[in-house]
């Protein structure tokens, strides 16, 4: 789903991935449901220079 469809929407908030924000592919999941690995809820964002590129890149959809 786009997230400018999300925006877009009545709802009175949104919660997006942060990993959607900046444009992570699938390699980037923070978890897959169903399934046990030690990785499983693990993702970390290391760098938040970049996302702060990301985020007001973002703000121009809302």
């Amino acid at each position: 789903m786009s997230l400018k469809y999300c925006l877009k929407s009545i709802a009175k908030y949104a919660i997006f991935p942060v990993q959607d924000i900046i444009g992570l592919d699938e390699n980037s999941r923070i978890n897959l449901p169903g399934h046990e690995f030690d990785n499983n809820w693990s993702w970390e964002m290391l760098d938040f220079d970049d996302f702060r590129k990301y985020i007001k890149e973002f703000k121009k959809l809302m």
